[in-house]
């Protein structure tokens, strides 16, 4: 038997708006949630909520406590991050379809199909003990891209102290996302990976972003995930943070 949905689709709707709206610095007054759930689609025009009890979307949603409105502006309550994250989940993959990509990244079509898997996961961290600054570049362009975990070695036909700058570099241009390099060198990186902070799945890569052999790219279970994440969490703590190499305000 299904799980019944604990809203309907226009209440989800101005959940994820709030939420996206939040994750890229902006919190939403009511209003313009409400300018954004009530413009007419040919999808989203119908929702048993709302025709059911004639009730403004956003008002029902601030007196189920889903959202809290405070001095105009509007966030979401952690019941409504819970019911957002649920929704979510069940939106995602079917379980037992590991296959992701399939194909040669050289490939633009693979390539950007790769891309969006990997945006999908939710604040990601990236472990690649090779990591060449080309991908790093690639993959900071993505917003669910919250930590980087790799090694202070050779690689990507750099010597140490190049590749070492050149991602000091291109970390500049997103300061917010934090790289260690892995302290316990060659035992505890081997695999490269993107692994979700919190719920779901992680992918494991075949190669690099800038590889041109055919390669899988595969999704792992709920416990495999949940092993690489205590694994690899051991190693960030245990890491050695790279300061980003860029403009800091002062110089503005």
């Amino acid at each position: 038997m299904p799980t019944p949905a604990l809203l309907g689709p226009k209440s989800m709707r101005a959940l994820h708006f709030v939420h996206t709206m939040t994750n890229h610095g902006h919190t939403p007054t009511a209003q313009e949630i409400r300018s954004f759930v009530d413009a007419r689609t040919n999808r989203w025009d119908w929702d048993p909520l709302r025709e059911e009890l004639s009730r403004d979307t956003v008002e029902y949603l601030l007196d189920a406590g889903v959202l809290f409105q405070d001095r105009g502006v509007v966030t979401m309550t952690p019941v409504g991050q819970a019911i957002h994250s649920a929704a979510l989940a069940a939106d995602g993959p079917v379980p037992g379809t590991p296959i992701e990509v399939v194909g040669r990244l050289n490939d633009p079509f693979t390539y950007a199909e790769l891309l969006t898997r990997v945006n999908d996961v939710q604040d990601a961290i990236v472990v690649d003990p090779y990591l060449p600054p080309d991908d790093l570049r690639a993959l900071l362009r993505l917003d669910n891209i919250r930590r980087v975990l790799t090694l202070d070695q050779r690689a990507a036909g750099l010597d140490r102290e190049d590749r070492r700058t050149k991602l000091g570099i291109a970390l500049g241009a997103r300061p917010d996302v934090q790289l260690r390099f892995a302290r316990s060198a060659d035992r505890e990186l081997h695999d490269r990976l993107i692994m979700p902070s919190g719920q779901g799945d992680a992918m494991i890569l075949g190669t690099s972003l800038g590889g041109t052999q055919l390669t899988v790219i595969t999704r792992m279970g709920s416990t495999a995930t949940d092993v690489l994440r205590d694994h690899y969490e051991r190693v960030w703590e245990d890491g050695q943070t790279l300061e980003p190499i860029g403009r800091h305000e002062s110089d503005v």
